[in-house]
């Protein structure tokens, strides 16, 4: 693989993962209109743990309030201490929710989702489907309201919708948040954790599949760089999106997935 590809690529992964614009949907079109290809599952496994840190870093104390939930909560804590585990208890509670129907139709329908990944057309109609859904984020309830286990499992089913390539996954549960009432920061904030039991599980199973082809010594290289370029274009991705989701002008992405989509469909067409 290239230098310049694996930089490329592992930019527009960290990008496209938590722009409402959809990663898995630009990796197919880039590789369908400039005929880029990754070479095996390694690089997919490696851009996507940089996406992870990118999460894990900028949600740390959220992280570790959860953290504290699970390890055993002796006596004797002071106030801010009790109110931080019952915070991560209710987090850990919305976000398991929310990971079960991905859990279940993920596994029982991986072969069905995956079969979409060879049909750029598909993408590209899933591309503007994206932007419809963009769209319907206008449609936000004047007083928000907070976050419960009704609305963090239909956010969890949006989840699902998104594992068709060309979906975006931040702009489905995203959307979904904010037409439940949930508050804009925190409708961006449940999003973007919720990424972490997903790509975690992704990585976990696709590394299992990587060790039966393992990367050669001299590929690591570029994997590293694909890695380190998601990581920085992710972090500076998730700052933006939670910035653009509180000034309430989600859907202007809309457009972009509509622009994308017909070029697709065109050259598609056309080649």
């Amino acid at each position: 693989m290239p230098f310049f590809q694996a930089i490329l690529l592992g930019i527009v992964q960290g990008l496209t993962e938590f722009l409402p614009i959809s990663s898995s949907g630009h990796l197919v079109l880039a590789k369908s209109i400039l005929g880029f290809h990754e070479d095996g599952i390694a690089f997919e496994i490696f851009v996507h743990f940089g996406t992870l840190l990118a999460v894990v870093t900028l949600y740390k104390k959220d992280l570790l309030e959860i953290m504290a939930t699970i390890l055993p909560f002796g006596e004797g804590q002071s106030e801010g201490k009790v109110r931080e585990h019952a915070n991560g208890a209710r987090l850990l509670r919305f976000l398991v929710i929310a990971t079960i129907p991905a859990g279940i139709l993920g596994l029982l329908l991986r072969t069905f989702f995956e079969s979409a990944f060879s049909s750029a057309t598909f993408v590209s109609g899933a591309l503007i489907f994206t932007g419809l859904v963009l769209l319907i984020s206008r449609k936000v309830p004047d007083t928000p309201c907070p976050l419960d286990n009704f609305k963090s499992l239909v956010i969890g089913l949006a989840q699902v919708v998104a594992f068709f390539p060309g979906v975006s996954r931040s702009g489905t549960t995203i959307t979904a948040a904010l037409v439940l009432g949930i508050e804009r920061e925190e409708a961006a904030r449940f999003s973007f954790l919720l990424t972490v039991p997903l790509i975690s599980g992704v990585v976990l199973i696709k590394s299992i599949e990587m060790f039966e082809h393992p990367p050669g010594s001299d590929e690591l290289w570029y994997f590293g760089v694909g890695c380190l370029a998601a990581y920085i274009s992710g972090l500076w991705a998730i700052k933006w999106i939670v910035g653009v989701v509180q000034q309430g002008r989600f859907d202007r992405f809309a457009y972009y997935c509509f622009a994308v989509g017909a070029i697709g469909l065109i050259f598609n067409i056309l080649k």
